[in-house]
This record gives C-alpha cells, structure tokens and sequence, in this order.
C-alpha cells in the first residue's frame, strides 16, 4: 500500500523500523567538568552579596555526587554549595542546584564566570542543632540566629543585630459555608533541606473545627544563608474544609522596643491605594524600612489587597487584606504561596531597593543555551538560530498574551495573579481555561534554547500560580469547567432544598446515611450505588455523619439536574448556552419547578452577594467544587510539564512539594480512573477521547524524571514508571483511526513521543509511526496547509492543530522517515509563523515547536 492512501489501522509496517537512541542522553568522554555561569541583572539595581540559588542541568554520566565548587567570575572566586535536583536513569546527577552569594552584578549588566570543582573545599554554611529535649530547631550562623518557636500562632524566633524577638502569623476569615476554623494546632517541624551554603526549616500548622480536622493549613518555610543577616521567609495558606471570605493573613515581626504611632498602607487593587484612609493612584513597592527591620513582599500591588500595618508596637505584612466588599472567597483546593525577604541587621550595606529587587527579580544562576541543550534535561532541544522568524512571532506572540494583563485587571489579585484568563460566552469554556495546554512550558523551553531572561522571568511566576491554584494540595491538575461546576452546585443547592422537603414528606427520614441511602435506592438502585461511592470518599476524609447525609442529597440533586440537562438543552448539550440561560432552563423545567428552583434572581442573590460580579459580569473560578472527586480532577488537560522544569529550574521547595502531591494522585487515583474510562469507551461507539490517558502519560514521565533517584521517593518513583507503562499500554490498544480529532491525536503523539525516549519500547515506536502517518494522510487540509479537527473534509482546520502535532509527526519521521509525512510535516511547520495574542492559541501554536526544530531546522 502506497502512503498517501488511507492506511488501515491494524496494519503492520512491513519495514524495519530504525529506532535511533540519540535522543536519549549519550554518555559523552569525560572531560573536567566546567560549566559556563551568567548572571543577569533586570530590575535596575546594583547587587552585591546576594543569595543566588538554582539549577544547573548536568549532561549524563558526568556528575556522581554533589561536591562544593568554585564560580570563577568576575575576577573573584565565589564558593558554591552544589546538592543533586535529579537525576538521570543511571543515578548520575541531570540537574545540580547550585547555591552562593553574588559578586558585585552591576544594574543591568551581565557577568559570566565558569563553575569548577572546588580542590579543597572550605565552604562554611550555617549551623543547624536540635537540644536533646526537643525543645526547638534552630539554625545559627555568624550574622543572626533563627529557631523554631512554640507558641501558638508564633512561627520562628530571631536574633539578629537589629531585629530580635518572634516572628507570628495571622490568620481570620468569614466562614460562608462547611466547617470554621476554631484553633490553632500546631503540626510537623523539621530541617527541610541543608545545601551546605545554607539551611531551610519547615513548620506545618493547621486552624481545626470543633471536630479537630484542619479546616486552613499553614506551611511556613525559613532558610539562613553562609555569613549573611538575610532571611527567606516563605508562607503558604492551603484551604482544606469549608468556604471563606474577606480572609486576613498575615505575618507579624518582632515587637519593637519603642511604640509608635499605628499606620496602614493597603493597595487595594492594582492601581489603588490606600494610604491611612486616603486613597490615590499608586502601586506600592512592597517593602519597609525602619531602624530595626527591613521586609520585601514579592508581587506586592499585583496581590492585591495587600496591606503593611503597623499597630503600634508591631509590623504587620498582609499578605491578604480583603474585606467582604473585595469578595475574596477561600475553597478547598486553593492555596497561595506568598515570599518575603528579611534583613536582620538594619546596619548592614543593603538597601530597599536592593532587598526589593531580591523579593521580585532575584538573580539567578542560569548557563548558556548550548550547555542547556546539549545536557539533553529538556529532551530534544537545540539552540535558536538567529534572525528566526518562528522565533520572533513567538516573542511577539507572547508579548501579546502578557500585555492582556495590564489592560484587563482581572488579571490581578490574590486569587488571579499568573492567570491567563478567558471569558468566552458559552459556560463550558468560561473562566480560567486560557491556561489550557499549558502556554508556560512553551516559555522554558524558549529560555532554554536563547538563554533570554525574559521568559524564565514570566515562567517562574506562572509555575507558582500553577503550582498553588491549578495543581492544588489535593492531587488534582488544571479543570477549566471550574466556573460551570460553581453554577452547578449553585443550582443543585436550590434543588437540594425540594429533595430534601420531599424525603421529609416520606415520614422515615432520620437523618441517617443507612436511611438516607434507602429513600435513594427507591428512586435508582445505579444512583443509590453512585451516591454511595462520593460518600464513602468522604467518609475517608473525615466527613461527619451529618456532612455525609447532606453530601448525599446533594449527589442526587446534582443527578436530578443532569436529567433536567438532557432533556432541556439544544442536542442534549448545555455546554454551548451562558450562565443565566443555564439557570433560566432549569428554573422552567418541570423537575426545576417541582423542587423549588423557580426565582432565578432570588435564588442567585446570595451567590453573588458572596462572589461579586453579576449576570453580565459573571465570575470566574480556579477551584472545581464538584460534588464527586471522580469528575473534578480528570486527565482531560494539564499544567505539570512546566512544574516540573519550575522546580529543576530554581529549586524552591514549594514546587517540590506539589509536585509530589500530583505524582501520588495520579498514580492511586488519575490514571487508574482514566484508563478504565477510555477503556469503558472503547467498548461502545464513538471515538475515544485519547488525551485524558496522554497528558497523565506525559505527567508522569516529567515527573518520573524529577523524582527518579530521589532520598525516600523510590516507591513513588517505580509506581510512576508502572503507571507510564499502564497509560501507554492502554493508548495502543486505540485503533489510530478512533482517535477522537487532531487535539486528542497530538497529545498522544507527544506523551508516546516522551515515553518512547525514557523507555525506548518497541511497540510505542510501531503505534507512532502508524498514527503519524495515518493522520498525515486523512486530515491534513493541503490547500490552508492546516491539520482539520476531524477527517471529514467539512470539518475545520487550524493552524492551532499543527502546533499540537508537529513534535508528534517529526519525532515519528525520525524513527522512520516516509517521503509523504516529511511533505505533509514541512508543509504544517512553514505555516506556524503566526502572531497568536491568546494564551490558548499560543499554547496550542508553541508549545511543541522548540522540540519539533530539532528535527526540521
């Protein structure tokens, strides 16, 4: 059979594929290892004495164990703490976090230096010690003394040359609905991390209710750098239980010894702010000053509403300062990560804005596009050509996507700061779904390839966003039908009302979830067992007896709202209409009047009395509140690939730890869920949504290579490499031409892709071949130069499709080349060169591109 033609999906390439393994990192002669340093300056201020920290990937075979070394810059030779990141399949070192503090680094300039091997190493870090009663951790060095403090809502004590005493925290909300935090507990301490240039203590502490069950969770990170009065101090706020407004939290500094008079500065949006009561147009910097302290928030105006305030004796950094006119709503699943730089010794050479460039634009280790990819860390990659035109539409691609914050302020906020945010009409894509197919990672692998500051930059800042509200503490990754879910459960709240009037009027409702469970399985044995798998999930989570009943009646008003969805939508489908036509057909259906659900105005008050906006301003949600687990966190899009560089990339230790949330959650829970519906799937007609098993595929893999080789994460580490295995094996057994669209087949073509390079199967190679060539052949629309989204000829193209295929096609080209795909393949590449100013169509446009020019540049 000629290619060209419709090749059938069961068939067997005849040839021989030639699987070549030069992707895979090689184990180069080893030569002494010296690897090239920059140091850039970007927020106009001379630097000096900096701590500088981040990763540094290593090429294969070259690094066994971290030792200190020495950066030869500038003249100087600067000690540098070394500790491994990851590392490769062979337990060499991939990626080698490198710490030290900076030379003099002029404003704006640049400095480069080589990274050897220290011959006799003197490096001098901070001293770490725990009193055989366990009283405290502390860590000491020649500048200040830092401890962990006992008290309630006290996190760490300090001894400084200026500053002295403790360090609090904060913490108040308004509780709308579910359990309120009553008390504070107090949770694990311990030494989270030693680099040998500095040390960092982690503190967990949690507000429980009445029943004891932590309702806000608090983990609070120190680190003490060699011979410097500087700390790091970073707070993170995790909501686990119920729904919070107008929060205030805060960390509160040590006493002073004489009071003053109280004051407040409170930016209160991105343009406003408020300075003791009066209001003008000002974006505050974030830092204080005084004889004995000296603070910087980072992102301080963009997080609004942020306030400093001083009561008098005590200053207090809010690091949110809503009030209920602000409508900052707390829900489970999301957190906030915020960072703050502390100068202990007010005496010292340091200036504001030295220390506010430190908390906003740190310098950083970073090392020459070469170096980044021939280290083979980010897979594929070769550096930029110059004067490339595909690279000089993706600046200006992104420079658009980014200019859309600063005219639209949604952007901002505590909640929305690293969003990419979109407010399409129809309710299914309404919210934050612009973060969809994760436009950063498209970022990373642009610095990686220029060396351009700009985009790691903008990187570490979405990565952190991602890692607080998209990839939450429970496990789940990026949903963007978190707003139609809110306005789900809104309606089914309504619903619920009449459900539950109804099981009343039975005269055996007890309030007992065995009776419960029986008037249930009168209506619907299947619903009956459905509501029985929500509430035995969260039984596990510490669900009261009382909580379990009402989560029951909500699982079958949700149920009853499903029905009222088929039977009342266009096509069955209420995707495609807008909030209040959604409410309106509810209200006017039958069932929606029989439980109550008739005054759509009067039922909606409330809602957004508590979240702001309206029926024509809409609001728009980070967190899924779904009633089921099993449908808030699918496998349908993600966010974790540019997590995971994130972290090998900086180091910070709260990407780690989401991380490792995500990598848990997707093999006990995600990819198990997902294999068995695309399995489910297979069975009946229709085509299988492929990309809900091939973004965890591609999760996993990233996250397999951050984790592998990790202290204490081996179990973890092989239950990663046996999921990959599982998820691919259940996306070869899809016939290619059951794919779903052009959006389903680029991501399986990039998660096998990605697989095939870490495991090297046969099989993966086979079905890549086949499925490149069979779409080439079937959807590509020759005459726009454009994959369409379906075979048919009618069926629209897109140039946003190439984009998600092409690393796919040129991967499957390499392993065995065909005159055909190679045409089709040049053809989609040559049409990519086009200004995107959404953060979705860039994504989809750029996210593969880099690694495709490997192959067609």
């Amino acid at each position: 059979m000629l290619y060209g033609q419709v090749l059938k999906p069961t068939m067997t390439l005849s040839l021989l594929l030639t699987l070549s393994c030069a992707l895979q990192a090689s184990t180069p002669e080893k030569q002494p290892l010296s690897i090239p340093i920059l140091l850039e300056e970007r927020a106009g201020v001379e630097r000096t004495q900096e701590p500088v920290s981040g990763g540094i990937p290593i090429p294969k075979g070259q690094l066994r164990e971290a030792t200190p070394m020495l950066l030869a810059i500038d003249g100087e030779k600067i000690q540098v703490a070394t500790w491994p990141l990851a590392r490769w399949n062979d337990a060499s070192i991939s990626w080698l976090g490198v710490e030290f503090l900076s030379p003099k680094v002029p404003a704006n300039g640049k400095l480069t230096g080589n990274l050897v091997p220290a011959d006799s190493p003197t490096l001098i870090g901070p001293s770490i010690s725990q009193p055989k009663d366990g009283s405290s951790l502390f860590i000491q060095n020649a500048k200040l003394h830092l401890a962990i403090a006992k008290e309630d809502a006290e996190l760490f004590t300090v001894r400084g040359e200026t500053l002295k005493g403790a360090i609090g925290i904060g913490f108040k909300a308004q509780t709308w609905s579910g359990p309120k935090p009553v008390s504070w507990a107090m949770g694990e301490t311990s030494f989270e991390r030693d680099t040998g240039g500095s040390v960092t203590l982690r503190r967990e502490d949690s507000l429980v209710d009445n029943f004891g069950r932590p309702t806000i969770r608090f983990i609070n990170r120190a680190t003490v750098f060699q011979s410097s009065p500087l700390v790091h101090l970073q707070s993170t706020v995790e909501v686990l239980r119920g729904t919070h407004f107008a929060p205030t939290w805060e960390i509160l500094f040590p006493k002073q010894q004489k009071p003053i008079e109280p004051w407040i500065a409170r930016q209160i949006d991105e343009n406003i702010a408020e300075i003791n009561g009066d209001s003008k147009q000002l974006r505050l910097p974030g830092t204080f000053s005084d004889n004995s302290i000296s603070v910087s928030v980072n992102d301080f105006w963009q997080m609004f509403p942020e306030a400093f305030f001083h009561d008098g004796n005590r200053l207090h950094a809010q690091l949110v300062s809503a009030k209920k006119d602000d409508h900052v709503v707390l829900e489970p699943g999301f957190a906030r990560t915020k960072s703050l730089w502390l100068n202990t010794d007010t005496n010292s050479s340091l200036s504001e804005n030295q220390l506010e460039a430190l908390a906003n634009s740190p310098l950083r280790p970073t090392t020459t596009p070469k170096w980044y990819c021939d280290s083979k860390a980010f897979g594929p990659l070769k550096p930029a050509k110059q004067n490339s035109n595909l690279l000089h539409t993706f600046r200006r691609s992104i420079e658009a996507v980014f200019s859309r914050a600063e005219k639209r302020g949604h952007y901002f906020g505590f909640q929305d700061w690293g969003d990419f945010l979109a407010r399409d009409h129809t309710l299914s894509y309404y919210g934050h779904l612009d973060q969809e197919y994760d436009p950063n990672v498209a970022l990373q692998l642009a610095f990686a390839r220029t060396g351009d500051l700009y985009y790691l930059e903008n990187s570490v800042r979405l990565a952190s966003h991602y890692a607080d509200v998209d990839t939450s503490h429970t496990g789940g990754v990026f949903q963007h039908r978190s707003t139609q879910r809110h306005l789900e459960n809104w309606v089914a709240d309504q619903l619920a009302i009449g459900i539950r009037k109804s099981m009343g009027k039975t005269g055996k409702m007890d309030g007992t979830v065995p009776t419960t469970l029986k008037l249930i399985q009168k209506q619907s044995t299947s619903l009956e067992k459905d509501v029985r798998r929500i509430i035995d999930l969260a039984k596990e989570n510490g669900a009261t007896n009382q909580e379990l009943v009402e989560i029951a009646i909500q699982s079958t008003a949700h149920n009853l709202l499903l029905n009222i969805a088929s039977k009342g939508a266009k096509n069955g489908n209420f995707d495609e209409i807008g909030p209040l036509d959604y409410a309106n057909a509810v209200a006017k259906s039958s069932q929606g009047k029989q439980y109550g659900f008739k005054n759509v105005k009067a039922a909606f008050a409330p809602f957004f009395e508590l979240y702001g906006g309206s029926w024509n301003d809409f609001p728009s949600f980070h967190q899924d509140n779904s009633h089921d687990p099993a449908i808030r966190h699918t496998g349908g899009h993600t966010l974790v690939e540019s997590v995971v560089y994130a972290w090998l990339l900086t180091g910070d230790l709260r990407l780690r730890e989401s991380l490792l949330r995500v990598a848990r959650h997707h093999v006990e829970t995600l990819v198990p869920q997902e294999i068995q519906n695309l399995q489910d799937r297979l069975k009946k007609k229709g085509n299988p949504p492929t990309r809900t098993v091939a973004w965890p595929l591609l999760n996993m893999c990233r996250l397999q290579e951050a984790v592998r080789n990790m202290p204490g994460q081996g179990a973890l580490s092989q239950s990663l490499y046996q999921s990959c295995e599982q998820a691919a094996s259940a996306l070869l057994k899809v016939p290619v031409s059951r794919i779903e669209s052009s959006i389903h087949a680029g991501v399986t073509l990039e998660a096998l892709s990605v697989w095939h390079i870490q495991a090297k199967k046969q099989n993966a190679a086979t079905y890549l071949v086949d499925l490149a060539r069979y779409w080439a052949s079937n959807h590509f629309d020759k005459r726009n130069r454009a994959f369409r989204y379906k075979s048919k000829a009618q069926s629209s193209s897109d140039t946003g499709f190439n984009g998600l295929l092409v690393y796919g096609l040129a991967y499957a080209q390499h392993l065995s080349s065909h005159p055909d795909l190679d045409l089709t393949l040049r053809s989609a590449w040559s049409s990519l060169a086009k200004i995107q100013k959404r953060a979705k169509a860039f994504a989809m446009t750029y996210r593969s591109v880099h690694r495709a020019a490997y192959f067609l540049e």
